[in-house]
């Protein structure tokens, strides 16, 4: 009698892994075929990140934005010591501890003045930069891109706003006003391209916004890696060193005229950095009219934009569904946050930016 109990519960047990197992391959199964790209490769992974010290307003519009428009942001960096030098180097390390692939996809964006436009906006960025850019350094040519067979594998958006306050650390002009130093360094770029007879990778687009900003960059991160590199070189040269567009923009224009005299370990190749000119990206609106561009920018003193930020607001998806309803900070649930050292973190919305938002509210500068 014992023997044969033994033996029945032996066999349920049996029975049950064999579930088990068939269950978890079902699962796996459906994760890969979800994971797939049409031509049956394994499709790459999208990071957005963002450095944010601690909460604001802006920040809790921003995560506003992306859950209503199902874009998972990831915040790092969370209760340190915010410096915009450091940004580089700390979503390099989140991208390392996410054992991120060269092919995997990286988006950098300001936390505070940074909303999602729309979800399927973002779809079509993310799928276009992934066909149209080169997965790993193998496959890159810098030809490809000036004949735009491909884009850049570094993409950053543009802006009107010629903004690199500390490029007096790597080169000497007759500028001493920094805007001035700026439009000279980029026109050094424009005709060096010229004398070296190079096609033009720095433009003067219709939209009137040629320069280089910040706010917001798409990458490989193959590319990234060598980026952030040297950016971390440029870096080492002075203690002095706060504006992070100071380094990004010698970057760009060294690339793009494959500068000689500053060094090899400063050069990317030509194609490898470009800026987002068609705003198929990122967009700082100049008017109401934002396009295709899933990622919207309002730099500066929040009152500048209060009333062109509302305007735009309304005629966005997301805000139309959620003045649709009575909004409710509780169905936004956890937000994926990183402390500084790395330790993940979900903290509970309504906990942190429930107060934030009244009717009307948005764009208002205020402080949590």
């Amino acid at each position: 009698m014992k023997f044969g109990i033994s033996r029945t519960l032996i066999l349920l047990l049996l029975s049950h892994l064999v579930c088990v197992r068939a269950l978890f391959l079902q699962d796996e199964e459906a994760n890969n075929i979800t994971n797939m790209t049409h031509n049956g490769t394994k499709k790459p992974r999208v990071f957005v990140v963002v450095v944010q010290t601690h909460a604001t307003q802006g920040w809790c519009r921003l995560i506003l934005s992306a859950k209503l428009c199902n874009v998972e942001i990831a915040t790092i960096e969370m209760g340190g010591l915010y410096s915009h030098v450091k940004r580089p180097r700390w979503v390099m390390e989140f991208l390392e501890k996410q054992n991120a692939s060269d092919e995997d996809i990286v988006i950098h964006l300001d936390g505070s003045d940074i909303i999602v436009s729309d979800g399927e906006k973002y779809e079509n960025a993310v799928e276009y930069f992934m066909q149209n850019t080169a997965e790993n350094k193998e496959k890159f040519s810098g030809e490809d891109t000036v004949k735009e067979k491909h884009i850049s594998p570094i993409m950053f958006m543009t802006t009107s706003e010629c903004y690199a306050p500390q490029l007096d650390l790597l080169m000497n002009s007759d500028h001493k006003e920094h805007v001035q130093r700026c439009y000279w360094f980029f026109n050094v770029g424009y005709r060096k391209e010229e004398d070296k007879k190079l096609p033009h990778l720095l433009k003067s687009p219709p939209s009137g916004k040629p320069y280089l900003s910040g706010g917001g960059l798409i990458a490989r991160v193959w590319a990234f890696k060598k980026f952030e590199y040297a950016f971390g070189e440029l870096l080492k040269g002075s203690e002095e060193w706060w504006s992070e567009q100071s380094i990004y923009k010698p970057l760009l224009i060294w690339s793009a005229i494959q500068e000689e005299a500053v060094g090899q370990r400063f050069v990317l190749k030509r194609g490898m950095i470009g800026l987002d000119y068609e705003e198929i990206f990122f967009t700082i609106p100049s008017s109401g009219v934002i396009g295709e561009a899933p990622f919207i920018h309002f730099p500066g003193q929040p009152i500048a934009w209060e009333e062109k930020a509302r305007l735009i607001v309304k005629n966005i998806s997301w805000y139309k569904r959620l003045k649709g309803r009575e909004f409710n900070s509780k169905d936004m649930g956890k937000i994926e946050t990183y402390l500084v050292g790395g330790e993940k973190l979900h903290f509970d919305y309504e906990r942190i930016c429930g107060d934030a938002f009244k009717e009307g509210d948005l764009f208002r500068a205020k402080k949590l």
